[in-house]
């Protein structure tokens, strides 16, 4: 090996793992769990702004190096739905003390959602449909703290999959690209005083209007129909979540 080859700047390995389609999105995502644990530890002791200009640099990597056609509203709605359904429960139920250094301490919430959401789906997102997802906390009661997720607007469920044959035409659609029924809000109560959790989802129904659905920390989903209004409020959503209480759903 020649003097000159020895002094070759040498590739970074997690750059060139990026780059590998199978890999990519691998360590997107780890990279991205890393960060937010850094980001918590460096506000923690009062290094805000350094903190702030790491994560920047992240997500102008991340969208620099995302590729592929721009998602679609359609393509959002999955993100969303990923969110609601598979990633959030998890945290929720499962990892609970992250979900608050997330909420508290670390990334935002909702850029840390969009992000791995984003990176789960394999979509390429804009700056402008990051910042549609929104975060609030708010009281369903005296006791019960409700941590509120806002999604970004999505399509209706079409209605050419609700009579006869529908199913089979919707599993027809590969994976990727079949319709959901995308959120408007996702809801982890606390209970403040017995530490108990709970997780509701407000969404589009599949023959229109709004379902509220209740996911619980197996899993399982319940859902009760609440009439047709095609956007709904977070102040309807917490008056859902209170009668779903009231019934025992």
């Amino acid at each position: 090996m020649s003097i000159f080859n020895f002094f070759k700047r040498k590739n970074d390995p997690a750059e060139k793992l990026r780059r590998d389609p199978k890999l990519k999105f691998v360590m997107w995502e780890m990279e991205l769990e890393f960060l937010q644990k850094q980001i918590a530890n460096m506000k923690a002791v009062g290094r805000v702004e350094e903190a702030n200009k790491l994560l920047n640099d992240f997500v102008t990597r991340f969208l620099k190096a995302s590729s592929g056609p721009i998602a679609t509203p359609e393509d959002v709605a999955r993100v969303s739905y990923c969110l609601a359904y598979e990633i959030l429960p998890q945290i929720v139920y499962k990892r609970w003390d992250e979900f608050l250094s997330i909420w508290n301490d670390g990334i935002s919430m909702p850029l840390y959602l969009a992000l791995i959401g984003a990176i789960k789906t394999h979509q390429r997102l804009t700056i402008e449909q990051i910042r549609e997802f929104q975060s609030g906390l708010g009281q369903l009661t005296s006791e019960i703290a409700v941590y509120l997720i806002r999604y970004p607007k999505a399509p209706s469920f079409p209605a050419e999959f609700n009579g006869p044959g529908g199913v089979q035409k919707l599993l027809a659609i590969p994976a990727e690209k079949r319709p959901v029924l995308a959120p408007f809000f996702s809801a982890a109560l606390l209970n403040k005083k017995t530490g108990q959790r709970d997780y509701y989802n407000l969404g589009h129904a599949s023959s229109g209007g709004t379902q509220l659905r209740f996911v619980s920390s197996e899993g399982s989903h319940g859902g009760i129909s609440f009439g047709e209004n095609a956007e709904p409020t977070p102040k309807e959503f917490f008056e859902m979540m209170k009668q779903a209480i009231d019934r025992g759903a």
